[in-house]
């Protein structure tokens, strides 16, 4: 276990076995085929550094989010969406820092303008990769363009 802080969190976490668990996940055929989750997953290649060394330094595959929630468009549709919710997990614990509910985080971290988090101790939408009880909830804010070659419809 690897001790650091993120933000206003301090947590203990296993790099190590995040990243067996998120190598053993197998990408679900039944997900969500929608253009905001399919956009999503086109972005992954292209995050940048600083969002990619989040991730990294926590053993998560950014390409196997648990949740994403539906994008919020600019209106009128033009440009970037906006995601207020992308789930991921981790092994580990929360040692402190503020606590998060799902979908209601009063406090967020910033790694870049476009990109936020939060950790929580609560966790949904777990894969048996990941046992509820030794993991960390974090839960994401990204603004991404749009990739898609098809108009934006959603």
């Amino acid at each position: 276990m690897q001790r650091a802080q993120f933000g206003p969190w301090e947590i203990e976490y296993d790099r190590e076995a995040t990243q067996a668990a998120y190598a053993a996940m197998e990408p679900c055929e039944d997900g969500c085929n929608c253009q905001g989750c399919r956009n999503y997953l086109a972005n992954m290649p292209f995050l940048p550094e600083e969002v990619r060394q989040f991730f990294d330094s926590l053993g998560i595959d950014p390409a196997f989010p648990f949740e994403i929630s539906a994008p919020i468009p600019p209106a009128p549709w033009e440009g970037p969406l906006y995601y207020n919710s992308v789930y991921y997990y981790c092994f580990g614990r929360i040692v402190s820092g503020p606590e998060n509910e799902i979908g209601t985080c009063q406090c967020r971290h910033s790694v870049n303008k476009d990109f936020e988090y939060a950790f929580g101790s609560k966790c949904y939408w777990l894969a048996e990769e990941i046992p509820k009880e030794q993991a960390i909830q974090i839960e994401i804010t990204i603004t991404l363009p749009y990739r898609l070659d098809e108009p934006y419809t959603e």
